[in-house]
């Protein structure tokens, strides 16, 4: 059995086109989450089935073109801000979404700009400014089927105005401290429209549910308020200091999914 298969015991019915059972596949971004509501609907031909990934698994992503930063946010930054790098990759989306799994279920390394490196495959992260207690890590990604990925990392030493430096700022910044004691945030937001099924990927729960469950993590989802009355669910789970979440008025896929470690008590 592959490891999609085990993580993802039902891949038809939640990876393959919702026009087999004719209904929607939606989306809408707010922010720092992903909501689903029936706003569209796609009618094409089903998928072939998904097959595990297989060759692609070390070959790294090679750096692309950076995207711009707009003039407006330049100047109101006095220039600071750095554009924001993109990486292709030569995986497919249901690749990507085993390593979104794996990276999320992993309960032993830090949440750091390393670790998602790592899982990805992609050139260095830097910095999209100078700051010598926080350094905030951004990066587009892309690959086959069409996914772009926006990854966005943050390592923080608090208080923020006050105590010593953390950090020797630049593209990469040196870490004056242990990453054991940031706080740590990796956020990974899906945005690329699937040329397939002509609406943005979303990446299957169930896949991230079951490796977090076999992993030890510990679920404490919630739902707000009751869903019969137009509510959400927040799918939460949490192992020692580490938290993996996302929030969907549906349990099918999600488009946004939240990382978080916190400082290690002294």
């Amino acid at each position: 059995m592959s490891t999609f298969d085990r993580l993802n015991p039902h891949p038809i019915a939640d990876i393959r086109t919702r026009a087999d059972m004719r209904l929607p596949w939606c989306e809408i971004g707010i922010v720092v989450v992903a909501l689903m509501t029936a706003s569209g609907c796609s009618t094409t031909t089903a998928r072939r089935p998904l097959q595990p990934h297989q060759s692609s698994k070390y070959v790294p992503c090679v750096e692309g073109t950076p995207n711009p930063v707009d003039p407006q946010l330049i100047r109101m930054s006095e220039g600071k801000l750095r554009p924001t790098r993109t990486a292709q990759c030569p995986y497919g989306f249901e690749e990507l979404s085993l390593r979104i799994a794996a990276l999320s279920s992993d309960r032993d390394a830090p949440d750091s700009v390393e670790t998602v490196e790592k899982a990805f495959g992609i050139p260095a992260m830097t910095t999209s400014y100078d700051d010598p207690r926080i350094a905030n890590y951004s990066m587009i990604l892309s690959g086959k089927d069409g996914w772009r990925l926006m990854v966005s990392v943050r390592e923080a030493f608090y208080p923020l105005d006050a105590g010593p430096d953390h950090f020797v700022p630049g593209l990469h910044p040196k870490r004056l401290g242990k990453v054991q004691d940031a706080d740590l945030d990796i956020n990974l937001d899906v945005t690329g429209i699937s040329p397939t099924i002509g609406s943005v990927q979303c990446v299957p729960t169930s896949i991230l549910s079951n490796a977090l469950t076999k992993a030890g993590w510990v679920n404490n989802s919630l739902s707000f308020p009751p869903l019969t009355d137009g509510g959400g669910r927040s799918t939460h789970f949490q192992h020692g200091n580490k938290a993996v979440g996302w929030l969907a008025a549906e349990a099918y896929c999600v488009q946004h999914i939240f990382l978080s470690q916190k400082p290690q008590k002294n």
